[in-house]
């Protein structure tokens, strides 16, 4: 009988992931309404890493989207592109392509539970509505004929980076500061956001913190006023200043608050690049030891946008935004691709080990 892959991670450690065969999903044993999916490719980058981490979270249960029914072992997500292998529902049409949140396999099945204007959403109960979503190419005003690659890849990281930039500016008035210092330059969110951030054209600095081995990288993006080694943040400039921390590492911002200390104005957590130095945050996160601390969590903020302009004002301002980023990332990085499971999982490691090149985009497949 023909088999397909999974990839299986542990719930509590990252680093230990097995392939997983099972049988291919019947296509004439689909449920009413159901759909089969094949999953074509998927772009891989630390925001997977992330979802690994927090699998099991009281923010978001990342391993309860596409549950494996072993407690020890769940399924890491990822955006990627499929198609639709065969359809029992009456709206959507097998042979479509579709972009949404796969688990990382290669088949998944979905339900269906409405149709939108760009594709369909499915019902996952508590969980958020923004990872639910699935849109047709044919209809879809984020794809990017002849760089689908390039919008696998930067989609998710270049929305939460959209939504960052307007919770910092005009949601919160820049808190106040003078200096936005962003942790962990290198990940493709952090300078999306240090691009969005310097289009507005303020005068405030806009500060990188890398590693020394990334810094001539982060340097040459032209997105960041200033760009500082870990090993220099005592020489941070005394100004009021609000960090970003797409590391996620508890012992760096512990030094940012012990330098910047009154000059501090909050620290928004966002991913959870540098996993291993983490604190994984909970939903009881709050401010200690004087340090205000914000968790900034996407999909909630877009349905607070949602909630204050409207869908179409809110599609619009999203869309131009994208449209707008992604005229420029192509010098910044470079499209590698995996196909096979040996090609996926060699990527999984390197990426859990923090082994990957900042100027690398992973689009990968567990087809051959």
């Amino acid at each position: 009988m023909p088999s397909t892959i999974d990839l299986f991670v542990h719930r509590d450690d990252p680093r230990q992931h097995r392939l997983v065969e099972s049988p291919v999903p019947d296509a004439a044993a689909l449920d009413d309404g159901e759909l089969l999916v094949r999953v074509e490719k998927f772009g891989f980058s630390a925001n997977n890493v992330t979802y690994a981490v927090l699998g099991k979270s009281a923010i978001i249960n990342y391993f309860d989207f596409f549950p494996t029914g072993d407690p020890e072992w769940g399924r890491v997500p990822v955006w990627g592109m499929g198609t639709i292998a065969a359809s029992r529902h009456a709206e959507v049409a097998a042979g479509e392509r579709i972009y949404g949140y796969f688990p990382l396999a290669q088949f998944t099945r979905l339900r269906p539970a409405r149709a939108t204007a760009m594709g369909f959403d499915v019902d996952r109960g508590a969980l958020p509505a923004a990872y639910n979503q699935y849109t047709l190419t044919r209809s879809d005003p984020f794809y990017l004929p002849g760089r689908e690659d390039a919008m696998i890849v930067f989609r998710p990281l270049v929305l939460t980076s959209i939504l960052l930039d307007d919770f910092i500016t005009e949601g919160n008035d820049w808190f106040d500061a003078e200096s936005v210092t962003i942790a962990s330059a290198s990940s493709k969110t952090s300078f999306a956001l240090a691009a969005m951030l310097a289009r507005r054209g303020s005068a405030r600095a806009i500060v990188g913190l890398t590693s020394a081995r990334h810094a001539a990288f982060v340097a040459g993006l032209g997105v960041y006023s200033q760009v500082v080694t870990y090993d220099r943040v005592r020489e941070l400039p005394q100004r009021p200043t609000v960090v970003v921390d797409v590391a996620g590492d508890t012992r760096l911002r512990q030094e940012l608050r012990q330098h910047l200390a009154g000059n501090l104005r909050t620290t928004i957590t966002v991913g959870i690049s540098h996993w291993d130095h983490a604190r994984v945050p909970d939903a009881a996160d709050a401010p200690r030891d004087g340090e205000p601390t914000v968790f900034f969590f996407a999909p909630a903020w877009l349905e607070k946008r949602r909630e204050d302009w409207g869908a179409a004002a809110l599609g619009t301002r999203v869309v131009s935004a994208w449209h707008d980023i992604m005229g420029r990332v192509d010098p910044w990085v470079r499209i590698v691709h995996g196909a096979g499971a040996e090609a996926v999982t060699r990527v999984y490691a390197a990426m859990v080990a923090d082994r990957s090149a900042p100027d690398e985009a992973h689009v990968l497949s567990l087809w051959s």
